[in-house]
């Protein structure tokens, strides 16, 4: 018997600092990879929860899901960091560490 222990509700979690469900994780590396990500020579680090605030998370605003991922090309060697809205289905910062610069994930 195989229990589900994911609780998600209609906005895709129970509660915003919930971990990025895998269809969350999905959603952003699709939106990478149909943005600056679209080269198959794009490695992903990481994928994981950009946290909210603090002051939102109290004044009990409704908080935008957004992914946070370390990425990186293997043909440049360049790393890049990315912030996705996945709300929004947008890349909302993509950031170039540099060529060489060792991804802080590793």
């Amino acid at each position: 018997m195989t229990i589900n222990s994911e609780v998600e509700s209609a906005v895709g979690t129970a509660h915003p600092l919930d971990p990025l469900s895998r269809a969350e994780i999905s959603r952003a590396v699709g939106i990478l990879r149909e943005g600056p990500a679209a080269a198959e020579s794009f490695r992903f680090g990481s994928v994981e929860l950009r946290e909210p605030g603090k002051a939102e998370l109290r004044a009990g605003v409704a908080v935008v899901r957004e992914a946070d991922a370390v990425l990186i090309d293997r043909a440049s060697g360049a790393a890049f960091e990315a912030v996705v809205d996945l709300d929004g289905g947008l890349v909302s910062s993509w950031t170039q560490l540099g060529k060489g610069v060792q991804p802080p994930f590793m």
